[in-house]
């Protein structure tokens, strides 16, 4: 079971990081840590595959207000015949932006 801490960096305060974090805080994927200064967000995911950990982190890359995911920790070591590509990527935000939808 993959295991991440991200530190999430959002948008200056308003209504909608209001609803980002009540949204991260309804999702069972995710424990959500304390809001830091500048609008970090000390986030840990959890997922069964390494495609839903990618699937996640992409989900939350994509919301309206997440101006940046950084990975802190990353724990897959329970995980059988793992590949270096099978690892979860970091997107750009233009590569992000052009996905088709």
């Amino acid at each position: 079971m993959p295991v991440s801490g991200l530190v999430l960096t959002l948008d200056s305060p308003s209504p909608v990081r209001a609803a980002i974090i009540a949204a991260l805080v309804a999702d069972r994927r995710m424990t959500v840590g304390e809001l830091q200064a500048a609008g970090r967000l000390p986030v840990v995911t959890e997922a069964d595959t390494l495609d839903e950990q990618q699937a996640l982190w992409d989900e939350i890359a994509r919301l309206p207000g997440v101006l940046l995911v950084d990975l802190a920790y990353e724990d897959f070591s329970d995980i059988d015949d793992l590949e270096s590509s099978s690892l979860p990527r970091r997107v750009r935000r233009e590569e992000r932006d052009h996905e088709p939808t």
